[in-house]
């Protein structure tokens, strides 16, 4: 039986290398991998405004138009881990099965990266032409990413009050 006090570590340990291995995500992987991890950005991009893409493997997925591309940059995989270590680190002292948890918080950080990722490429495209575009993107990332992590961090704060 493991003692309780090193299966605490053994998780941390478990949990710091989710962080990294999310953090490193768009380096450590392989460039068919990141392929297919951007096709849902790109399968939402053709439902949402009609627009094609044409694999590039320097630049990512292109649009027909060339205004943009969709990239391994693109994937939020900071954001999510920054939702992994809020979710784990920040609420597992709540959680009865720490070891479920982990799972359950890294799940959930790449769930919820793809749907803020999303909602960032979708309000950034009509803005693909303009020279501001950058500018647009970066700041349209900071207001979801922020707003994100505070969101989650609230609902969490919630449900523990509620429980509590």
């Amino acid at each position: 039986m493991i003692n309780a006090q090193i299966k605490k570590r053994i998780l941390e340990v478990l949990g710091i290398i989710f962080t990294f291995l999310l953090l490193g995500g768009d380096h450590f992987l392989s460039k068919g991998i990141v392929r297919v991890l951007l096709l849902p950005y790109v399968g939402l991009c053709k439902l949402f405004y009609n627009v094609y893409f044409v694999y590039d493997s320097t630049y990512g997925y292109v649009c027909n138009t060339a205004t943009f591309a969709i990239n391994k940059e693109c994937l939020g995989n900071t954001f999510m881990a920054m939702v992994f270590v809020l979710l784990f680190f920040r609420f597992k002292a709540h959680v009865i099965n720490q070891g479920k948890w982990l799972g359950m918080a890294l799940v959930l950080a790449i769930g919820i990266g793809y749907i803020v990722g999303s909602v960032r490429i979708l309000a950034s495209i009509p803005f693909a032409g303009s020279h501001f575009f950058g500018l647009i993107h970066g700041t349209i990332g900071i207001v979801l990413y922020l707003g994100g992590l505070i969101v989650v961090n609230g609902i969490g704060e919630w449900y523990l009050r509620k429980r509590g």
